[in-house]
């Protein structure tokens, strides 16, 4: 039996440097006020890895970017990798000849019938991220600034996932 599978994606950001929080907005919640250039670059790389991961863990775009996936929908019901969706999705097959593929959902939609092989390109991301993201993402953070330094630094800051739970999408 044949799976629904991503064969390859890219996206590129067209929103924001490092997305919804600013380095003033992280510094503030940690309670980091004198800071020196080289931790503010601290800050800026652990901003942009707590983004990263809550998109992960929640298949999200939190941020406006183009997407181009590849995709194989023998299954069909298939929803697009990344959004909430926020243009209208071109596809088009392995000579590049354009598809009409039909897809149902608005924010998150699905390819309702089997598709053997098409390439997909779309705008995805909040236009305005969700406040309880950017709160995820700051209690992120602050998690990465507490435990710099410390070896396993893999984890989650306490209350990000109970937070990401309600966001969550399930492929």
């Amino acid at each position: 039996m044949a799976y629904n599978q991503i064969i390859d994606i890219t996206n590129v950001e067209v929103g924001y440097v490092n997305g919804p929080i600013t380095l003033a907005q992280a510094k503030a919640f940690c309670r980091a006020e004198n800071t020196s250039a080289s931790q503010d670059a601290l800050f800026n790389i652990w901003i942009m890895a707590s983004r990263a991961k809550v998109e992960q863990y929640c298949g999200l775009s939190l941020i406006p970017r183009n997407i181009v996936a590849v995709l194989q929908a023998p299954q069909g019901m298939m929803e697009l990798p990344m959004g909430p969706v926020t243009s209208v999705p071109v596809f088009v097959d392995s000579e590049n000849v354009a598809q009409t593929i039909t897809l149902i959902g608005l924010g998150y939609p699905s390819i309702k019938h089997a598709v053997g092989y098409t390439k997909v390109s779309y705008t995805a991301g909040f236009a305005e991220c969700p406040e309880l993201l950017k709160q995820a993402i700051l209690m992120q953070v602050c998690y990465y600034w507490e435990n710099r330094g410390d070896e396993q630094m893999q984890g989650w800051a306490s209350g990000v996932v109970s937070i990401c739970q309600k966001f969550k999408r399930s492929f």
